[in-house]
């Protein structure tokens, strides 16, 4: 390290070109940073109490890197910076929670592109800590995730599923093949990814499934049960069908609905493995609707309606309108909540409980 740094001193470069960088290095307000170490693969620097630096490097690694609050930047050169000082000025940050869904080995690399030649990066090992605290640029969205495996293997693509806190990130989606898990055949199924139809193949639907997916399916004019992917990502999805669906009668509720979307709505006392998900039911010419396979739970059936209802009383308490058949777990009740301005009613279905 001494000796890199006395080679370092003996040739200071005056100006920046295509074998060296002379630069400034200052903070979100414009202020030097001072004592920030500066690097290439040929030298390193210290910036000065100005927030100054020289760096050598050789083509075609022209480019210097720094590290500050955890954050690594790069600044690479380019003809236009020719005899000037560049200047590179750190962004605002904020620390967030990252979870990783990836089984086997990964270094994970998640890269910011902060202008066209200064991006930001992080790396992170999701193969053995699945859960990490990241100092991130504030407001800007990744460019890149990638896991980079071991040497010889390719590095591979990951995908954000969710901006939320945490952000979660899981491998590049995988192919699966579609079915469904029901004793009836319906001649003809509808399969959709996140709202996207699925093609088939010699028969089979198929198509790319990301952690967090919603498989989706509509058979013979009856909806499947969506399917909510989890890690590790399947081969193949079964999906929860019947030929004999519950029937809800819409005409004593509102006659003239004209589409409904159900809700699975997960509670605080419910695990994971009971995600949310929403699915857009077909209503009949005789306002009926037919439900899918639900399980005990919660829900939301929210009902848009083509003209605005007749006045109608508020009720204080939930009216029941429907049980449907008793389920493994126990029953559900469908109840009934009119909505103030008469646009949209919400009816929530919960556990029948217990005497």
């Amino acid at each position: 390290m001494l000796v890199l740094l006395a080679l370092a001193a003996c040739w200071t470069p005056q100006y920046t070109g295509p074998r060296s960088m002379v630069g400034h290095v200052v903070d979100t307000n414009g202020q030097p940073v001072v004592g920030l170490e500066v690097e290439s693969l040929e030298s390193r620097w210290i910036t000065d109490d100005q927030g100054f630096f020289a760096a050598n490097y050789k083509d075609p690694n022209q480019y210097v890197h720094l590290t500050h609050e955890g954050l690594w930047y790069k600044r690479s050169y380019t003809p236009s910076d020719d005899d000037t000082n560049v200047q590179i000025q750190l962004v605002p940050t904020e620390q967030h929670a990252v979870q990783c869904a990836v089984t086997g080995p990964c270094r994970a690399q998640i890269t910011w592109r902060l202008s066209d030649v200064l991006v930001a990066r992080q790396r992170f090992d999701c193969g053995k800590k699945p859960a990490h605290t990241l100092t991130v640029p504030a407001g800007v969205e990744p460019a890149e995730v990638i896991c980079k495996t071991p040497v010889g293997q390719p590095d591979t693509p990951m995908a954000l599923v969710t901006r939320d806190d945490p952000w979660v990130f899981t491998s590049a989606g995988r192919q699966a093949t579609f079915e469904l898990a029901s004793d009836a055949q319906p001649s003809h199924c509808a399969y959709a990814v996140d709202g996207q139809p699925v093609m088939s193949d010699d028969g089979i639907p198929q198509g790319e499934i990301l952690l967090g997916s919603v498989v989706t399916a509509l058979c013979d004019g009856i909806p499947a049960r969506p399917e909510v992917i989890a890690v590790p990502l399947p081969s193949a999805v079964a999906l929860e069908w019947t030929d004999t669906p519950s029937q809800f009668d819409l005409t004593p509720v509102r006659p003239a609905t004209s589409s409904a979307t159900l809700r699975r709505l997960p509670s605080s006392a419910e695990t994971s493995d009971a995600p949310e998900w929403s699915l857009d039911l077909p209503v009949g010419s005789d306002s009926r609707l037919a439900l899918p396979p639900l399980h005990a739970g919660a829900y939301d059936l929210l009902l848009d309606v083509t003209e605005p209802p007749a006045p109608a009383p508020i009720p204080e308490q939930p009216v029941d309108v429907w049980t449907p058949q008793t389920l493994e777990g126990g029953g559900l009740r469908l109840t009934l909540r009119l909505s103030r301005d008469g646009s949209m009613d919400r009816v929530t279905v919960a556990p029948v409980p217990e005497d």
